[in-house]
């Protein structure tokens, strides 16, 4: 019995924390919902941020506040919500106002000394925090200013406590460093929190413009501070030196500080970043850095073409600018210019076919009795020879190029030596004397 007890009262230490886990989790819940679906007009307020004083004296819940009473006499008959809405016409607190007035003027409908009268919660600013803090909810550090108050997001580098924490900036714990001190247009320099950014390296003057930076070269004629150290153009001692443009080419020794790309020859007007590069002066005529060949704008430049000719048939192996392409750089008898050979087994013409294959070996004697595409037309004795010599998928007499009909048999077996060619020239299947109508061909008798 002692032991039974002992696991009861086991159970219930363990379940004690969790249901009130969970009536703080369905509190919490409950106040979302009346904001939010309720009085939306209170979103941002201080009834989002510190929800408990709806219906409780202190944030942390604790004893019910006199709204909190009236709320929970009306939701023992109804709904949660509706409850709420019921009670809008009370004056909980009784300090002259209905709940509704109270909760449309952002004031605690619960407390007396925070009305819509602002006889005890100043908020000067409309942003629905007051001064007094208290029961008037968190204290307004700046209330002559809607988006400074307890329920507002840091700002960074602007050097003012935004959310009333105490904090600014890169100091405030609501904020990471790295969140203040961000690269915005990745140039970088960090940041435009003045204070705390410097760990991470030299500020950026202008956040939001890549070719502004502590980095960047002065531009000394455009009116921008350009290097982030508070001059600009001339002011800057960088921009002191005179520029120098000795050959009138428009562009100047000094390079960007003078307003253009560095002349790298100042003595040669052809010679400057818009010149054209010429491939064989030894010159960097456009000042990239890259002379003659080595530019990649002389890539097709006849001085800059080498073609490699190792058997001196005239031929090179590169192709493109250098002609047809040799296919065996070391075999004088294989380009592009030879004849192919119907029987080597190689590509001697450099067209990828190999012998037969090759169109050039049409009626060769090697690529006999094969049929090749292009061949002449049968004729002759190419029409007695049993073999569709020109690929038409027709034979000697049937074939129209020997004067048949190739929708028909044909017809001409019994006449001339056709009964002793050994071919089917009307094509019944039958040859010479098998076939009835040689039989009267002397060659049958």
């Amino acid at each position: 019995m002692k032991t039974k007890g002992i696991a009861v009262l086991l159970i219930a230490l363990i379940a004690a924390p969790l249901l009130f886990v969970g009536v703080v989790e369905a509190r919490q819940t409950f106040y979302i919902n009346l904001t939010r679906d309720v009085y939306p007009q209170l979103e941002g307020t201080k009834f989002e941020t510190f929800r408990c004083l709806w219906c409780h004296v202190e944030d942390s819940a604790g004893p019910r506040n006199p709204y909190g009473l009236d709320y929970e006499a009306e939701y023992n008959t109804t709904d949660m919500l509706t409850a709420a809405i019921n009670i809008e016409q009370f004056d909980s607190d009784g300090d002259g106002y209905t709940n509704i007035e109270e909760i449309n003027a952002a004031t605690w409908p619960g407390f007396a000394d925070d009305s819509p009268g602002g006889s005890a919660c100043t908020d000067l600013d409309s942003d629905g925090f007051a001064i007094e803090g208290g029961n008037c909810g968190p204290i307004d550090c700046n209330d002559n200013s809607q988006s400074i108050n307890p329920a507002s997001s840091e700002v960074c580098g602007d050097g003012v406590d935004n959310n009333c924490d105490g904090y600014s900036d890169g100091t405030d714990p609501a904020v990471s460093p790295d969140m203040c001190c961000d690269d915005v247009d990745n140039d970088g320099a960090t940041g435009t929190d003045q204070l705390h950014c410097t760990q991470y390296g030299p500020l950026d003057c202008n956040d939001n413009d890549p070719a502004i930076s502590p980095f960047a070269i002065e531009d000394c004629i455009d009116g921008i501070d350009n290097n982030c150290d508070s001059l600009t153009d001339e002011q800057d001692p960088v921009c002191t030196s005179p520029c120098t443009d000795a050959d009138t080419d428009g562009f100047y020794l000094e390079g960007i500080v003078c307003g253009s790309e560095a002349d790298c020859n100042d003595n040669d007007y052809n010679i400057n970043p818009l010149a054209s590069e010429i491939c064989d002066d030894s010159e960097d005529n456009n000042c990239d850095g890259f002379v003659d060949c080595q530019d990649s704008s002389c890539v097709n430049d006849s001085a800059c073409i080498i073609c490699t000719d190792n058997d001196d048939d005239s031929y090179a192996i590169e192709g493109n600018n250098c002609g047809p392409e040799d296919c065996n750089d070391n075999d004088l008898s294989v380009s592009p210019g030879a004849v192919e050979n119907c029987s080597d087994l190689i590509d001697n013409d450099c067209d990828n076919l190999v012998d037969c294959a090759d169109a050039d070996c049409n009626g060769d004697d090697a690529c006999a009795p094969t049929c090749i595409p292009e061949a002449s037309q049968e004729k002759g004795k190419k029409c007695k020879d049993g073999i569709d010599n020109d690929c038409d998928a027709v034979i000697d007499s049937d074939d129209p190029d020997c004067g048949g009909d190739d929708t028909s048999t044909g017809g001409t077996e019994g006449r001339g030596d056709t009964c002793s060619d050994g071919v089917d020239n009307d094509g019944d299947s039958l040859t010479d004397c098998g076939d009835p109508d040689c039989s009267r061909n002397k060659a049958c008798k």
